[in-house]
């Protein structure tokens, strides 16, 4: 592609640096939306501040009223990039001119709320961490600490939720990653402390409701999979009471020959049942998935039912690539050895390689091929 010098010479200077001044915006705009929270708000203020460009443009040759019309441009995008830009500007100069002394600051006053914290002053740490957010007011970090310290300290856990339930609910400043660690943090706070799972449940309930989709959600879901009830967290955390042997287990050394102890068996069948029940409720619960998966081959010596329990697992939202590998290693290993199979285990294991490229997953895959017998 050549460049028509031509064309450019036909260009005007003003011209040139309107369609500069756009580029640059352009750039601007797009850092923007990477780092903004709600970004359909976003988009829908750029549509907006489009419609208000075009009409700009229109109206500006109109005489006498093109300094009013600027004027109104001006107030529209006042309105709706006024916050962005401030915060913008001012971050690119406080950061210039004092050279990050505001993170500095900031990691010498959090310090101080520690050390607090440490010697057991917990009110003094918690006044602390309020002036660091006397200055920066969505300081999440300091914000963390006052209701950590509240709620692992002071054994006040509802005075920190409630704390952190006004981050979640009601502060836009604060980012998804945030809340959604926030929400963990109460939900360990509840069961820990609490012992109360309905609470718990709720925090995770929440962070599907807001990471819908995500790795974060899955996760919640299969924390709410293996949530136990409140009896079983109580019994957990009573004193453990020492069993007494009778007297005729107490003498069972003296006895000659030897004692068969019985390993309780478990039904396959019914635990396949309850597995079934399980997920049905909770679908992403991986483990039971990969349970029921094991029962189908080993008890029912079904590889096709076992594979299809890998495959909702290895094509569901949130699964991480290790773990992706993982079943697909053990669809390839029983497509070998139970369904005497080859050309279905060089696929599974095919397909690692198509996924991840010159990663050490695909060489893995690469090895474990050569180790395939072929009927």
């Amino acid at each position: 592609m050549f460049l028509d010098f031509a064309l450019l010479a036909k260009i005007s200077t003003d011209d040139l640096l309107t369609y500069l001044g756009y580029v640059v915006a352009a750039f601007i705009l797009f850092k923007m939306f990477v780092n903004s929270d709600n970004k359909v708000m976003f988009l829908v203020k750029i549509g907006i501040t489009i419609v208000v460009v075009i009409w700009f443009q229109k109206q500006q040759k109109r005489p006498p009223y093109g300094l009013l019309y600027s004027i109104l441009a001006a107030v529209a995008f006042m309105i709706l990039w006024g916050g962005e830009l401030a915060e913008a500007v001012g971050n690119l100069f406080t950061s210039g001119m004092d050279g990050g002394k505001g993170k500095v600051d900031k990691t010498a006053q959090l310090g101080k709320v520690e050390s607090l914290r440490k010697q057991g002053k917990y009110d003094e740490a918690i006044d602390a961490a309020q002036l660091q957010l006397k200055k920066h007011k969505n300081d999440f970090d300091a914000i963390m600490l006052i209701a950590s310290i509240q709620a692992e300290d002071m054994q006040n856990v509802e005075l920190a939720a409630s704390l952190l339930e006004g981050v979640v609910n009601h502060n836009k400043k604060i980012s998804k990653k945030h809340k959604i660690y926030a929400l963990n943090t109460m939900a360990d706070w509840n069961l820990k402390y609490l012992k109360d799972p309905d609470a718990a449940t709720a925090n995770l309930e929440k962070i599907i409701e807001i990471a819908g989709g995500s790795k974060a959600a899955v996760s919640a879901e299969q924390r709410i999979a293996k949530m136990v009830d409140r009896e079983t967290l109580l019994a957990a955390d009573a004193p453990k009471q020492g069993k007494v042997m009778p007297k005729f287990e107490r003498d069972i050394g003296l006895k000659g020959g030897t004692v068969q102890i019985k390993k309780e068996e478990i039904d396959p069948e019914q635990q396949a049942e309850e597995y079934v029940a399980h997920l049905h409720e909770h679908p992403n619960d991986w483990d039971t998935r990969e349970k029921l998966a094991i029962i189908y081959l080993e008890h029912y010596q079904n590889v096709a039912c076992a594979v299809e329990e890998l495959e909702k697992m290895i094509n569901g939202r949130g699964a991480s690539r290790e773990d992706c590998c993982r079943w697909l290693h053990m669809m390839a290993d029983w497509q070998s050895r139970h369904a005497r199979n080859p050309e279905a285990a060089h696929a599974a294991l095919d397909r690692i390689i198509r996924r991840y490229p010159g990663t050490s997953w695909a060489h893995q895959a690469e090895n474990a091929k050569s180790y395939i017998r072929e009927n």
